[in-house]
């Protein structure tokens, strides 16, 4: 369900006061997790499968499951932070489940993406540039051990000149 979904990111900055009044900030940890709230509805039959499968066969290890992202829907590692909630009966014979669950690595940009801000907030204009703009025609020329000029318009046929 949609409602209540939001990452939350584990705190990785560690402030120390100094008397002066200022404080010094650092980046304790790189790579910490975020945490994310998930909510189900389930019919009778799914319920039981998911009970059984949250409690009996992942229990508290790692799972990959695709979650929604910045980035789109992402196949991603996480794991139950404590006991899956539910069942609670929602409607006529439906069931909702909730949990928190531990996100391993969400995925994000990679940093270089950042230089180049432009590509990431205008890729129309990007993949327009690219496929209309630049020209189709291109042309390569080999040297063979003859002396021979061998060229190529299209990138596939070659003819000697």
């Amino acid at each position: 369900m949609r409602d209540g979904y939001a990452f939350s990111p584990t705190n990785n900055i560690v402030r120390t006061d100094m008397q002066s009044g200022r404080a010094r900030q650092r980046v304790e940890f790189e790579d910490v997790p975020d945490m994310l709230k998930l909510r189900w509805t389930l019919s009778e039959t799914q319920s039981r499968l998911f009970g059984t499968w949250a409690r009996n066969i992942v229990g508290a290890g790692w799972f990959t499951m695709t979650i929604l992202t910045p980035n789109g829907f992402e196949a991603t590692e996480v794991r139950f932070t404590e006991r899956v909630d539910g069942p609670a009966l929602t409607g006529r014979f439906h069931w909702i489940w909730s949990a928190t669950v531990e996100v391993r690595n969400l995925p994000e940009l990679d940093p270089e993406w950042v230089l180049m801000p432009d590509f990431v907030l205008y890729p129309e204009i990007f993949d327009y540039a690219m496929n209309r703009e630049w020209p189709l025609q291109i042309s390569y020329q080999l040297l063979t051990e003859d002396g021979f000029a061998l060229t190529t318009e299209d990138g596939f046929g070659l003819s000697t000149e």
